[in-house]
């Protein structure tokens, strides 16, 4: 099967014209051959099994998009978003740590030369300290955020609610569906979740493009258990942290609100 589209810059929709396109098994997340460069802003992608493979996006700046093969047939064009600079808090306590290690190897140099070190430790832990109160406190209301306490309101109130679309026992009331995704569709739509999150960046269009084709709340029930089959996280809570505990783990809030409320206007079944 073939499939072909055309690649934007998610921001202001400016054709890249510099990325690499390559297959990726869904089921082993293993790259299935060496990435192809692009000329221009369009591409090609071809796959005897489109259930089974993902296509990989990369461009220099951007944030890489791993999208099942079928996922573009719904829609071939991609929008990639430009790649996240680690937090302000992270950057100072990362960059004094570095600077008081020089430091030290400089003083010891100068000392052994008989020399004297102009700057001190002393100098550069007002910058740790900062950092890290504001790294720690960044890390505190992100904990609050997950266990209800702050945050998200609305993503407490499905956490709350027994019927919430976000729970696998929602689609199990019904026995016959309007709409529904098979599971190897639903094993494609976790993997592109579960991928689009990285340690200092997420591709929230990634997760967008999901719930963009989900038609019914059974269908997002249905993906909510295959997430913790092939996962063991809950989908909800993985959309909240990305997985991790650092201030910039999973989607802000109002991506995640974005995401709760399409959900919540879709139809039951």
């Amino acid at each position: 099967m073939k499939i072909d589209g055309y690649i934007f810059d998610a921001v202001d929709n400016a054709p890249i014209n510099n990325a690499t396109i390559q297959l990726v098994s869904i089921a082993t997340g293993k790259r299935q051959a060496d990435p192809f460069q692009l000329s221009d802003n369009s591409y090609e992608a071809w796959a005897d099994l489109p259930d089974l493979v993902a296509v990989a996006f990369n461009a220099p700046g951007h944030t890489e998009r791993v999208i099942p093969f079928n996922a573009l047939e719904v829609g071939p064009d991609v929008y990639m978003e430009r790649s996240r600079s680690i937090p302000i808090a992270a950057v100072i306590a990362i960059s004094a740590t570095a600077l008081v290690l020089t430091n030290n190897k400089r003083s010891k140099r100068l000392g052994a030369a008989g020399g004297n070190s102009k700057m001190t430790t002393q100098d550069v832990m007002p910058f740790i300290y900062i950092g890290g109160a504001i790294l720690a406190i960044s890390i505190v209301n992100k904990i609050l955020d997950k266990l209800g306490l702050m945050g998200s309101k609305k993503r407490h109130n499905e956490i709350e609610n027994p019927n919430s679309a976000f729970k696998p026992a929602y689609y199990k009331q019904y026995s016959v569906y309007t709409y529904a995704i098979t599971t190897s569709q639903a094993k494609s739509f976790a993997y592109t979740i579960h991928n689009a999150f990285g340690v200092f960046q997420d591709d929230y269009n990634a997760v967008l493009s999901v719930f963009n084709q989900m038609r019914t709340k059974c269908n997002v029930s249905y993906l909510a258990e295959i997430f913790i089959q092939e996962y063991g996280e809950d989908l909800l809570n993985f959309l909240t942290d990305g997985g991790g505990i650092l201030p910039w783990d999973g989607l802000s809030r109002e991506h995640l609100d974005e995401i709760i409320d399409m959900v919540n206007n879709l139809p039951s079944n």
